[in-house]
């Protein structure tokens, strides 16, 4: 089992969820890229990914992004269908392990030789009769027939597939922004968001890299615009 260690936490991550959850831990504390940096190492030095300690990590990483956002943005609601898709990937996550329970056990029972397989039934075949005034036509017309109540090809819906956003990736783009410019708005930055989602994630690598000191945040009063400067790097 993938145990996670950071400065407020040691242990493993369905732990970390459910004490978030009862408010004996501060989310704001935790650094998600950090947990996500530690478990891509951890994944990448092992011969043989376990999809369980995956599948696992995947669904309660979005739900502790999920709880960051609202902890950080009060005003934060996701919609009906952001809230389906977690709930899905719940329910996928629990259909795994149910599969992959089983399959542990019928690999057990192979190996002590448990399981038998019963003798298929010989199947009977029976003789037709074909009446010899039987026309060509007919076939024809009985064919007809057929394809005439074939239900019609069903058209499918056409799903979008949606581009995932790391933290990584939009602290390199913020970085690559303020190359550019001594003093940006928050706003510039997510003025061609595609979604709720960027923006938050944008928010959320603002908040990383005001943490890491690679970043200077001001604002002139409450509710006015956040402004972002690249913090300089005392060299004395």
């Amino acid at each position: 089992m993938y145990k996670i260690k950071t400065d407020q936490f040691e242990g493993p991550i369905s732990l970390l969820l459910e004490l978030i959850e009862k408010r004996k831990l501060d989310i704001t504390q935790l650094s998600l890229a950090k947990v996500t940096d530690d478990f891509l190492e951890f994944i990448e030095n092992k011969d043989n990914i376990n999809l369980n300690n995956l599948t696992e990590f995947l669904v309660v990483a979005a739900q502790l992004i999920l709880i960051k956002s609202k902890a950080l943005l009060p005003l934060f609601e996701i919609t009906p269908e952001e809230e389906e898709d977690l709930q899905n990937l719940e329910e996928r996550l629990v259909e795994y392990r149910r599969f992959k329970q089983i399959a542990l056990q019928l690999e057990k029972m192979f190996e002590q030789k448990q399981v038998a397989f019963s003798k298929k039934e010989e199947e009977i075949v029976t003789k037709g009769f074909i009446d010899p005034q039987l026309k060509p036509v007919d076939l024809q017309n009985a064919f007809n027939k057929l394809i005439k109540n074939n239900p019609s090809e069903e058209e499918l819906k056409e799903e979008t597939l949606l581009k995932v956003i790391s933290l990584e990736e939009k602290m390199v783009h913020l970085k690559s922004f303020l190359q550019k410019r001594i003093k940006v708005a928050f706003g510039e930055t997510v003025a061609v968001a595609k979604n709720k989602t960027e923006v938050v994630v944008t928010f959320l690598a603002v908040l990383e890299m005001v943490k890491r000191k690679t970043l200077f945040v001001s604002q002139s009063a409450a509710f006015e615009e956040i402004f972002l400067e690249k913090r300089k790097i005392d060299k004395s």
